[in-house]
């Protein structure tokens, strides 16, 4: 009885090709070149510029054609792709603040309140805010921020 050779396919390919398939070439290991996709290049201002208009990964991940997990990645991996995330949040909240300070300033009550609440930790057991009128809750604004060493809003 004569023994049948079992031939290997993925041998046989890799000697007709002379490329290694499912295993890596130790020179390609040695020069970190490894196989796998490109890496993505990003705009960083345009990273930035997302995360200011205050969308969240998901929806910067739709905004660039990529996946999710690639954002989450790159945050946790790139140390300038997540200075781009920071920054562009913290411009996100400084223009929140400048607008709700501004509506304060101006006498608008529902900011006042929430100026109040926020930052003051002003609970409800104090005079309710809706029996206070807008000079009153300025200036208890004005002399709680004036303890905190903030400007005060003008009178």
């Amino acid at each position: 009885m004569t023994e049948r050779r079992r031939i290997d396919p993925l041998a046989a390919r890799e000697a007709r090709t002379g490329r290694t398939f499912g295993v890596v070439d130790p020179a390609r290991r040695r020069t970190g070149k490894l196989p796998g996709k490109p890496r993505i290049e990003f705009d960083y201002d345009e990273v930035e510029a997302l995360a200011a208009n205050g969308l969240s990964q998901a929806q910067i991940a739709d905004a660039l054609a990529v996946s999710q997990r690639t954002i989450t990645d790159r945050v946790a991996h790139d140390a300038e792709f997540a200075e781009a995330m920071r920054q562009g949040k913290f411009r996100m909240r400084r223009t929140i603040a400048n607008g709700l300070f501004r509506a304060a300033r101006k006498g608008d009550m529902r900011a006042l309140i929430f100026l109040a609440k926020v930052h003051l930790d002003w609970k409800e057991e104090a005079p309710p805010p809706s029996q206070l009128s807008p000079q009153q809750m300025a200036e208890l604004l004005r002399s709680e921020l004036g303890k905190l060493g903030t400007d005060a809003p003008p009178q």
